[in-house]
This record gives C-alpha cells, sequence and structure tokens, in this order.
C-alpha cells in the first residue's frame, strides 16, 4: 500500500516537484554556510517527499529515541548555536507561512476522502517546516514500536508512583 501511495504521489500530485523546490531551497541555505542547519533540514525534508508513506518526522529524543547528529563537531552549527534566537527571528516568519500553506494544501485535500492520506502528509509537511533543524525522517513503524515502548514506561512510572 505504500508503494502504491508513493507512486500515486509522484504522478498525479506531482510530489517530485515539491521534493525538489524542498531541495534547491536547502542548497541555497546550505551554500550560504551559517544557515546549514535549516538548509540539511528542508533536505532531509525533500528526501521524505520521494517515498512519504511509511515516513515520519522525528525530533532527537522524541518518543526515547536517540539519534547521532551529524552537526556535533561542525563549525557552522557552532557558530549556529551561537546565534540560534537570531536565526530563529528570521526563520519563524517563513517557517509560520510555509507551515500555513501545508495546512491549507491539507485542508484542501481533506476535502474529498481519496485524497485523505495526501492531507496527512502535508500536515507532517507543515509539523516539519516550522522548525527543519534537528529532524530526523524514520520509518512509520519505528515510530510506531517507540510510541508504544515510551507510553507504556511513562505508564509504569505513573502506576509505580
Amino acid at each position: 500500500m505504500k508503494t502504491l501511495g508513493n507512486i500515486l504521489w509522484h504522478f498525479p500530485c506531482f510530489g517530485f516537484l515539491m521534493a525538489f523546490h524542498y531541495f534547491v531551497m536547502g542548497s541555497i541555505l546550505t551554500i550560504l554556510g551559517i544557515t546549514a542547519p535549516y538548509g540539511i533540514g528542508l533536505m532531509k525534508i525533500s528526501k521524505m517527499l520521494l517515498t512519504p508513506f511509511g515516513k515520519d518526522v522525528v525530533r532527537n529524543g522524541e518518543y526515547g529515541l536517540q539519534f547521532n547528529s551529524e552537526f556535533k563537531d561542525n563549525k557552522f552549527y557552532n557558530a549556529y548555536k551561537k546565534y540560534e534566537i537570531v536565526f530563529k527571528i528570521f526563520w519563524y516568519p517563513l517557517g509560520v507561512v510555509l507551515a500555513c500553506l501545508h495546512c491549507l494544501a491539507a485542508i484542501g485535500c481533506a476535502m474529498t476522502i481519496i485524497n485523505i492520506p495526501l492531507a496527512l502528509i502535508q500536515l507532517k509537511l507543515a509539523k516539519a517546516i516550522f522548525n527543519p533543524v534537528g529532524i530526523f525522517i524514520v520509518d512509520s513503524d519505528l515510530v510506531k514500536a517507540a510510541k508504544n515502548k515510551h507510553t507504556s514506561e511513562k505508564l509504569n512510572e505513573l502506576t509505580a508512583a
């Protein structure tokens, strides 16, 4: 079913064009150097857009998932951390506009029953595009398993207390 969804995402819905646009935006931001964390995040989003069905967007530490960050010893990332608040002030207006556009696209897709899965993809994108720094694209099955494990651990903590 994921394969069929991915095929339908590309051919009648032109998902590859959206992936291309996010890749170009990410490349430009990465070339600029100090905005590389945003550029890498956008390129990860473009990679997800090539096969969006069966993928999820998570952040490091979400649902107990831990990932190695590719930025830790990067000089651009260290500069980004110094001026993180300045970058967020400049990114959030663009991020809000892009997230709102994806939410509007999701509403438009959800008006017909057959496009509801596409609406869910648009909502995943809205979550990711608002702050693309530090996102990871993983299989949905891994996220479901991590959610179940995280929920059972939290429930055990609550019942033990």
